[in-house]
This record gives C-alpha cells, sequence and structure tokens, in this order.
C-alpha cells in the first residue's frame, strides 16, 4: 500500500478541482464482497441493471495456486452477494460483459484460457447460473467482450478471434443456441462494446487494426444483416471500449484517443461519438490536463442523458473517472474512491429507474459505486 505524499496530495487535488467538474450528482462506494474465503484479489468488469432491486457484476477472482475464475455478485435491492457460477476446467476463466434483459434472465460473457482461448458463456434463469456452450470459430484464439439482449430469445456478443490475423468476432443468442454472424467486408481489428435496443438495431464498436493500422471500429445491425460504421477513419490512434444505444438514432460510443490530434495537454484523452441515425461525430468531452484519461463504459437511459465511467491515472495510480451528459455537453462528475486506495478504475455502468450504478476495482478488490 502507497502512503500518500506530497505529490500524491496534489495529483488528488487536482483530480477534484479539475476544470468542468460537477457537483449535481453524488455518487458513493457500494460494500461488496471480495469473493470467495479463498479468493486473493478480484474485480469487476462489467454490470447490469434491468431494475432498481436487481444488478449484475460480473469480472474474475484470484484464487491460492490457481488463475483467475468467474466472479459473479448480485444486488437484491438491500445488498451485494456472491452467486455461484461455472468455471469450465481451464487455468483461467474471465467475465468481461453482462447484459439482463429482464431479472430472470442475464447473459455473462468471457473466455476459458488454458493452451489457447476459447470463448465462455453463461446464462442465468431467475435462480442459477450455467454455462451455455458457444461458437469458436477460429484455431487458437477466440473471446467474448460484451453482449447485449434485447429480450431473452435475442442477444449480441462481440469480441475478437484470430483468422489468422485479428478480426471482429460476432455471435448471435435465437433463445435457443449462439452462432457465429458472418461479416462479409472482413475488417480488421476487435470488438470492444455493443448495443441492442430493439431486435432490429445493434451498434457494436470497437478498435481497427491490421497493416499498422488503428482507429475506431464500428459495425451496424439493421435487422437482416451487420454493415460497417463510418467512425471517424481518419483520427487515427483512437478506439472505442463501450456503447449504449437508446434507440436506432441515438447512440454514443466512448474510449480513448492517443492521438494529438485529440488534444496535447494530455498523453491520452477520453473519446467520445455519437450516432444520430446515418452518421458518427466526435462530441467533447472534458480531460484532466496531464493524466492518462480513459472511458470504458457508458449508459444512456435517453439522448440527453448518459453516464461513462472510466479512470484517470498519473505518477501515484489511477483513480475513478465518471462524466455526465445532460444533452448539450459533457462535464466531469465528482466520484468516490477507496481510502488509502491509488489504483481505482471503473470499469461498466448500468443505470435503471432508480439511478445508476458503476463497477470496477480497488487495489484487488472489487469496487461499486451507486448514484
Amino acid at each position: 500500500m502507497r502512503r500518500l505524499g506530497f505529490v500524491a496530495a496534489v495529483m488528488i487535488v487536482t483530480l477534484l478541482v479539475a476544470p468542468g467538474l460537477a457537483f449535481a450528482q453524488s455518487w458513493s462506494v457500494v460494500s461488496v464482497p471480495k469473493g470467495t474465503t479463498a479468493t486473493l484479489s478480484s474485480s469487476f468488469n462489467a454490470v447490469a441493471c434491468p431494475s432498481a432491486s436487481f444488478c449484475t457484476a460480473v469480472g474474475s477472482r484470484d484464487t491460492l495456486n490457481q488463475g483467475p475464475k468467474t466472479l459473479i455478485e448480485t444486488w437484491d435491492g438491500s445488498a451485494w452477494s456472491v452467486v455461484a457460477s461455472p468455471n469450465p476446467p481451464a487455468r483461467d476463466d474471465v467475465l468481461n460483459g453482462v447484459s439482463c434483459a429482464s431479472p430472470s434472465f442475464c447473459v455473462a460473457v468471457g473466455d476459458v484460457s488454458s493452451d489457447s482461448t476459447r470463448t465462455l458463456v453463461e446464462t442465468w434463469n431467475g435462480s442459477a447460473w450455467s454455462r451455455v456452450a458457444s461458437p469458436n470459430p477460429s484455431p487458437t484464439f477466440d473471446q467474448l467482450n460484451s453482449v447485449s439482449c434485447a429480450s431473452s430469445s435475442f442477444c449480441v456478443a462481440v469480441g475478437t478471434g484470430q483468422f489468422p490475423v485479428t478480426r471482429p468476432l460476432i455471435e448471435a443468442w435465437d433463445g435457443s443456441r449462439w452462432s457465429q454472424v458472418a461479416l462479409p467486408h472482413r475488417p480488421f481489428g476487435n470488438l470492444n462494446g455493443v448495443s441492442c435496443p430493439s431486435l432490429t438495431f445493434c451498434e457494436a464498436v470497437g478498435i481497427r487494426g491490421g497493416s499498422g493500422r488503428a482507429g475506431p471500429l464500428t459495425e451496424t445491425w439493421n435487422g437482416s444483416g451487420w454493415s460497417a460504421g463510418a467512425s471517424m477513419l481518419s483520427l487515427g490512434s483512437a478506439d472505442l471500449a463501450g456503447v449504449s444505444c437508446v434507440s436506432a438514432v441515438s447512440c454514443t460510443a466512448v474510449g480513448s484517443c492517443f492521438n494529438v490530434r485529440c488534444s496535447s495537454s494530455s498523453p491520452v484523452n477520453t473519446f467520445i461519438e455519437a450516432w444520430n441515425g446515418s452518421s458518427w461525430s466526435r462530441v467533447a468531452s472534458p480531460d484532466t490536463a496531464g493524466m492518462i484519461n480513459e472511458l470504458s463504459g457508458v449508459a444512456c437511459t435517453s439522448a440527453t442523458s448518459c453516464v461513462a465511467v472510466g479512470l484517470r491515472s498519473g505518477q501515484v495510480g489511477s483513480r475513478t473517472l465518471i462524466e455526465t451528459w445532460n444533452g448539450s455537453s459533457w462535464v466531469i462528475t465528482q466520484s468516490p474512491n477507496k481510502h488509502n486506495s491509488f489504483n481505482d478504475s471503473l470499469k461498466g455502468v448500468a443505470c435503471s429507474a432508480g439511478g445508476c450504478t458503476a463497477a470496477g476495482s480497488a487495489d484487488g478488490s472489487p469496487l461499486i459505486e451507486s448514484e
């Protein structure tokens, strides 16, 4: 554990008084179990809240003499508790994304790694989690990063595979089985996030790659097929980590930009794009100068209300980052950090009628914040 020295104190004060900081919302840290009694460290990668009295957070936990194992915890309206989750007989089992069509139907996705990496899909039926068979089209590496369920019979999961170069992987659930979805244009890169507000519209986002190229990657589902989206392709070194759509004409995607064309005041800057039904456009977002600023997840309840989460890091570690969209601009919202922790970050966020919940980690412990 690092002690709070002069440099750390200055850094934290800078974070708290950064320009554009908003105090309209009040976020607080919520107590959550670390895992089982054998758990050494654990973290959350995603959270889903289909109602005010039900949330599910997923990630991984490290145990003695073992690699990561799946971690799932559930909020019942009053407290968080660990829920038993399957762990395939492999060294590393990790859950990266989760989506719930209702409190009685959720899907979590990730990967299983030993000599090779295989997709992992687990389903909640209202009382227990079970593993579901999922495709692995590549010989050695297939991974799922995010999932979105418009109903219990329609889900889309996205990730990446080696074919043999890195290409996006999309899989779909029809109520009885998972199947791979072919992308006829065969782009290079990987997909990190997906959002399906209806059965006839989904937006998937990530990062392009291949032949030394990099930049945002977007793919759109119109109910009959997938097509490449016109993201900010000319921007260069930027990636998209998460997306939230409230309709076919309103989506928000978040990530990071490593290019001086984003800003010269910070080494890494937040990156946000908005979809209006026909095209993507970049939206200005605040950063803390001199810091690494990254957004990992976003949740929108309407075209005028979104919350994005991530981290700000520097020489003394990382601190949580929350930004809020009010319909006209993004502002930094004050977010708490665990006491004496200098490795706090938020990976995912979900919003319901009861408010918003963000999930991540803090110095080897799972972190939940609520608003």
